[in-house]
């Protein structure tokens, strides 16, 4: 006969159980470690009672009571009151019926069970499991390797009525603790009311300082870590939370104070906290922290900042500051006292960066992961406006960051006066749309109580501008597309019997898309305006702005509206700038302080202005020029005017000096454009060969030169020259190349001479030609030997060192080379209109110069004519020719006379002879 495994194993336990004499079903009961079968009659009697005093053997112990139904038994025929201690006077733990699955712990050392039966008389079995445990909790060392912690009994079900404490201590003062949560499986209950892991950034029970408190499934590994080198965990279990659950699984280390990167996940509607190393206390020099967070199943991660003292302020955060990035794109800078927090899809990175400087309290900032339920709803849509400050949103702003959601929403803003006006400023604005804000999410602003009236102003992006009604009614309409939303936008609004007044301060940043709009952008601006924005950038910082759009005035002639930049707080301050039309130049401020002022007059109106600002560490562009040195590493270098390719400032004077270890230098004019004034007397590009103490000028530019044009120095150094006055109108600038080598400034070239006329000049024309320079031209005809090349001086100015012109000349020669006969050597000036001939096809022209100073040099024509020689050699051919025909001619005529008897006379001859010349001088003409 077989005997149920069960049935044998509560006999063999039944042994060891101490009963006393207090009736057929009430035990006393010594536990241990190991596990026991409470016994109990079978079958019980209606209305019978039956209780159990169990009571650990150890001292710190628990007894564990476990209540199993392997049976599958329905209804509650029996019910459980458990105590917690030695009888039904202590606090009662749980009422529980004997169906039921549970582990419940005493917190002492004695449990107290009573069993009440149904009023029927009820054949029933039970199966319940007591044992000893270890109370939990205690000090733990944290090493540098990973040390595991489980919750009691785990993997299989944790205790009701159980609360267990551990402290985490580093093994050094300057090193913290990071916990990886491996495995939580607890009772999901709303804020964790029915048990939790809860994990503090101290050894105790401070709320201010908790790290996270986990109850939801999470088998991904969440990873928090101390911001010293304490750490405390405690782990509680309620009685009235239903079902089994395996409880937590752990793993710590310790890591130097300095370490402070990690990727984690984030949990469901889970809340955990990231503090700056060492907070509360100061944090340390030179941190550079990164916190991987994310979400699965595309969550929204919110980031609040609870708590934050960092050196710097806003908003340059220029010394220690927190930066939170969205994949690759920055999303807010926060440093000082400032607690922003926002909301951002999927997940996010945390960048904290430090200096070397004093060290504040540091930040602590809480984390949570979820499902937003934002709906587009807009709230009141009829606002009275009052003279005390009020705001309104978009809706779910800022938490509609990256949603796709469709709004339209209308707002009415009414004055409480109706002799007021409705005073708009836009405080934050990050909206899909850019420049005209076509086809985008959008704000439309009328001047009246509905879309009926005039529309007087339209943002979008990241735009900001600040609008006034006419009247005492503005009304607010904001459409988005079906694209992604972002935060949405914040605005302040008043009243006031003030007129409006466009400008104002700006506090300009180091994060991108700060925009500037002039009043009513995209739509027209007004007439007669005179706006005044001050730009402020943290000090020991620049201010740069971009002019996207533009459409001021008409055309380019900055007259009767346009915008002045100036470098300073006030209209009177450095101007640097100006511009209209459909320019879009760029300026940086030569301080930490900018205005940019509007001025519209009585003409047409356009669509006005976008201009993009940002602080920086930029270079300041009056700080131009400098010396440049040219080695075998560095072998060229690209001067360009400040601003180029956009456009140059007012009043600058740019001063380079090139030098080279080589022999000399080779310049190339990329681009010249800059405002032309009658010889280059206003504004200009020099070039000098030589030294700042000896100049010589090859070159000055001004107006556009569209062709590259290349000049050679004589020596090792160089000077560049750029000055500006004030352009009516934006230039580009120029750019020059200046590269360093062995380079000749003329060699021997070869031109033609042509029937029509052209000119040679000696090098750098009509500026000073180089120094120590040999030059040569050799002049051809075109191979045809009948002719010869004509030269003439048109202006020659060579420096004169002597009377012999033996060292600064122009010499030509009769002939294919210099070994020619010499036709005429030239020197100093006063040559001009001298013209002078070769004999045959070539002319050879030569020009030497020496380290004299030296001169703007020559300007010659050339051109091809008969030669000389040809029209003699024709001269002797004729009169040959002639001659024998006058022979056969007097021949002829005497035969003539012999056979006719005719007469002839003398003036015939004469007559014939002229008509010879006549031929000839036809001929050669």
């Amino acid at each position: 006969m077989l005997i149920h495994k069960h049935a044998i194993l509560g006999l063999l336990l039944a042994t060891l159980v101490y009963l006393t004499d207090a009736g057929r079903c009430s035990w006393e009961i010594n536990v241990t470690e190991h596990d026991q079968f409470l016994l109990m009659p079978s079958p019980v009697q209606a209305n019978e009672s039956c209780w159990w005093r169990l009571h650990a053997v150890e001292e710190g112990h628990h007894v564990v009571m476990k209540v199993r139904n392997e049976h599958n038994l329905t209804g509650c025929p029996r019910t459980l009151a458990v105590y917690d201690g030695h009888n039904s006077s202590d606090p009662l733990l749980a009422e529980i019926c004997a169906t039921e699955k549970m582990s419940i712990a005493s917190s002492g050392r004695t449990l107290y069970v009573d069993m009440e039966q149904a009023n029927t008389f009820a054949e029933t079995r039970i199966n319940i499991l007591v044992h000893a445990v270890r109370e939990c909790g205690g000090q733990l060392t944290s090493f540098g390797t990973y040390t595991e912690l489980t919750s009691p009994g785990y993997p299989l079900d944790y205790y009701r009525n159980l609360y267990c404490s551990w402290v985490i201590n580093t093994e050094s003062e300057s090193e913290t603790v990071i916990l990886k949560l491996t495995d939580v499986d607890m009772d999901q209950s709303d804020m964790c009311k029915n048990g939790a892991v809860t994990i503090y950034n101290s050894n105790s029970s401070d709320e201010s300082l908790l790290l996270g408190r986990f109850c939801k499934t999470a088998y991904t590994g969440s990873i928090v870590q101390s911001s010293q080198n304490t750490l405390k965990i405690e782990f509680s279990a309620n009685v009235s939370s239903p079902g089994t659950y395996r409880g937590f699984k752990l793993q710590f280390y310790s890591v130097a104070e300095k370490s402070c990167n990690f990727t984690t996940e984030l949990v469901e509607n889970t809340s955990m906290f990231i503090y700056s190393p060492g907070y509360p206390n100061s944090y340390y020099n030179d941190l550079h922290c990164l916190w991987d967070l994310w979400t699965p199943n595309e969550m929204d991660i919110v980031l609040e900042v609870v708590d934050s003292e960092l050196e710097g302020s806003n908003p340059s955060c220029s010394e220690d500051a927190v930066t939170v990035w969205r994949q690759y794109k920055k999303v807010e800078t926060f440093c000082g006292t400032s607690t922003p927090n926002f909301t951002i899809p999927d997940g996010l990175k945390v960048m904290f960066t430090t200096r070397p400087a004093v060290g504040k309290k540091g930040f602590r900032m809480k984390l949570t992961a979820g499902k937003q339920n934002i709906t587009p709803s807009c709230g009141n849509q009829n606002l009275t406006v009052v003279q005390s400050d009020r705001y309104l949103v978009s809706p779910g702003y800022p938490m509609a960051f990256e949603r796709r959601l469709h709004v339209d929403c209308l707002w009415t803003l009414t004055s409480s006066d109706p002799d007021m006006m409705v005073h708009i400023e836009v405080l934050d604005s990050q909206m899909d749309g850019y420049r005209d804000c076509d086809s985008s999410d959008k704000v439309y602003v009328y001047d009246g109580p509905d879309t009926t009236a005039a529309v007087i102003q339209i943002w979008c992006g990241n735009m900001k501008p600040v609008v006034q009604s006419s009247g005492s009614t503005l009304t607010v309409r904001f459409v988005t597309t079906d694209r992604r939303l972002r935060r949405g936008f914040k605005l302040k609004y008043t009243e006031t019997r003030e007129p409006f007044s466009c400008g104002g301060q700006i506090s300009v940043t180091n994060s991108s898309e700060q925009y500037l709009v002039s009043p009513g952008y995209p739509g027209n601006y007004r007439r007669n305006m005179k706006c005044v924005w001050i730009l402020r950038s943290p000090q020991n910082t620049r201010i740069y702005i971009n002019v996207r759009k533009s459409s001021i005035g008409d055309g380019n002639i900055c007259t009767d509206s346009y915008v002045s930049v100036r470098n300073g707080a006030n209209e009177y301050s450095k101007e640097i700038g100006v511009f209209c039309g459909e320019a879009g130049p760029y300026y940086i401020s030569s301080g930490n302080v900018m205005s940019v002022i509007l001025h519209t007059g009585p003409g047409s109106v356009k669509q006005g202005f976008l201009l993009e600002y940002i602080s920086g560490s930029y270079h300041d562009p009056y700080d131009c020029g400098g010396h440049i040195h040219l080695n075998s590493t560095v072998t060229f270098c690209r001067l360009t005017s400040p601003g180029y390719f956009s456009n140059y400032y007012f009043d600058m004077k740019c001063v380079w000096v090139i030098e080279t270890n080589n022999q000399n230098l080779q310049v190339s004019t990329e681009r010249v454009d800059i405002t032309f004034s009658p010889s280059c007397r206003e504004e200009y590009l020099t070039l000098n060969d030589g030294s700042l103490s000896q100049p010589s000028l090859i070159g000055k530019f001004c107006g556009q030169l569209q062709f590259q044009k290349e000049f050679v120095t004589s020596g090792k150094e160089m000077v560049v020259t750029f000055q500006s006055r004030r352009p009516n109108n934006v230039h580009s600038g120029f750019s020059v190349l200046v590269v360093d080598g062995d380079f000749e400034a003329c060699t021997l070239q070869e031109q033609m001479a042509w029937d029509t006329i052209t000119y040679i000049t000696s090098p750098n024309y009509p500026f000073n030609y180089p120094r120590n320079v040999h030059c040569s031209w050799r002049l051809d005809t075109d191979g045809d030997a009948d002719m010869a090349v004509q030269l003439t001086v048109i202006s020659l100015n060579i420096t004169k060192v002597s009377t012999a012109c033996d060292s600064n000349y122009l010499e030509v020669f009769d002939g294919y080379d210099p070994s020619s006969q010499s036709l005429a050597r030239w020197c100093g000036a006063g040559q001009d209109h001298d013209v002078l001939s070769s004999s045959g096809r070539y002319l050879f022209l030569k020009f030497d110069t020496s380290y004299d100073t030296p001169n703007t040099g020559f300007n010659v024509s050339i051109k091809r004519i008969f030669s000389p020689q040809a029209s003699r050699n024709g001269l002797i051919i004729g009169i040959a020719v002639g001659a024998t025909a006058g022979v056969f001619v007097l021949v002829a005529i005497g035969y003539h006379v012999v056979r006719r008897g005719s007469c002839f006379q003398s003036d015939t001859i004469a007559h014939r002879t002229n008509l010879r010349r006549f031929f000839y001088k036809n001929t050669h003409q």
